[in-house]
């Protein structure tokens, strides 16, 4: 008796299929240099930032914000790294002591 739908093109079951192409995909994905991130966010956070990742460059958008980032960070450690062995200060200080980034909130 035939059974009705499609006939088979592939001896292996879906699951075995999806699973095979999934870890295609990975390949892909590692031979192209992606990797997969997962993040802990808020949820409005992370709302934003899946919905600003589908528009086109985003990620040379943000890897030119992160540099900033990093760049003005990392000077200023160093900053307070010479402050501190000058003896102008009584404890090392961090980035976060110093720099209020509630600030960046009032630029919605």
């Amino acid at each position: 008796m035939k059974r009705p739908g499609r006939p088979r093109t592939s001896k292996l079951t879906r699951a075995e299929q999806l699973r095979r192409a999934k870890r295609a995909q990975r390949d892909r994905d590692q031979a192209a240099g992606l990797v997969q991130l997962q993040l802990k966010l808020p949820r409005p956070v992370a709302a934003k930032l899946a919905a600003t990742a589908r528009i086109p460059g985003f990620a040379q958008a943000l890897d030119v914000l992160l540099d900033d980032m990093m760049m003005a960070e990392s000077g200023l450690n160093k900053y307070l790294e010479m402050i501190y062995g000058r003896g102008e200060t009584t404890k090392p200080l961090t980035v976060n002591e110093i720099v209020d980034y509630s600030s960046l909130k009032s630029l919605k």
